[in-house]
């Protein structure tokens, strides 16, 4: 899977490389929660080396920490870390730390909001909604309560799809975790996610309570 989420986020290749990835996983594999995903590491070059947009970053990332695995961040990914070849990929953390990093304050609020969901996170299936060139998204969570949508366009991007076949009844309302101002609405078990600047979207249903402003910041 490693590969097929550097091609797909990374260089822009078909998010269908997921899907089909996905499909041919549980041949390889018994137990595909026990697996580690990751997307840079000390072998090959850093995520933003080849691809220099946080955005793009941000999306595989929102994938990263909510697929049915163990995700991995590999140190210096959260400073935005860009380097090619080892040893240019094992660059020192020190001085450079920086707990007020934007990619620092995204993988922060994302993690605690993961860590909210608790056991129902790990627990539950991961299923996939919406796959094509451009676009991907999955539900986790019991009742699917959480729903991940990701865009391989970059900054500056606008995608729409409409989401179909999931388990709201009429009239749920889901919120980004990433910008409160963002809720959308299920009619007859669909909604219809707008992505703007390229941006990833983190759903949840409003009936589950997630982490305050004060929560992400540690207060």
């Amino acid at each position: 899977m490693y590969w097929s989420l550097r091609n797909a986020y990374q260089e822009k290749q078909s998010l269908n490389n997921i899907q089909s990835r996905l499909r041919e996983e549980p041949s390889d594999f018994n137990d595909l929660t026990v697996l580690g995903g990751f997307l840079d590491n000390h072998d090959n070059n850093r995520f933003l080396n080849i691809n220099k947009d946080w955005t793009s970053l941000k999306n595989a990332l929102s994938y990263l920490l909510f697929a049915r695995w163990i995700p991995i961040i590999y140190y210096g990914t959260e400073q935005a870390y860009a380097g090619g070849k080892d040893p240019d990929n094992r660059e020192s953390l020190w001085p450079n730390y920086n707990i007020q990093h934007l990619m620092f304050e995204f993988i922060s609020q994302v993690l605690k909001f993961r860590k909210s969901l608790g056991d129902d996170l790990i627990e539950s299936e991961q299923k996939e909604k919406w796959s094509d060139d451009q676009f991907y998204a999955f539900t986790r969570g019991s009742g699917e309560k959480v729903l991940i949508a990701t865009t391989n366009q970059g900054s500056g991007s606008s995608v729409q799809r409409p989401i179909p076949n999931l388990p709201y009844s009429d009239g749920t309302v889901l919120q980004n975790i990433l910008d409160a101002n963002d809720k959308i609405t299920c009619n007859q078990g669909k909604v219809t996610i707008s992505i703007q600047n390229g941006q990833p979207k983190i759903y949840h249903s409003l009936s589950f309570s997630s982490p305050t402003e004060n929560d992400r910041k540690g207060g």
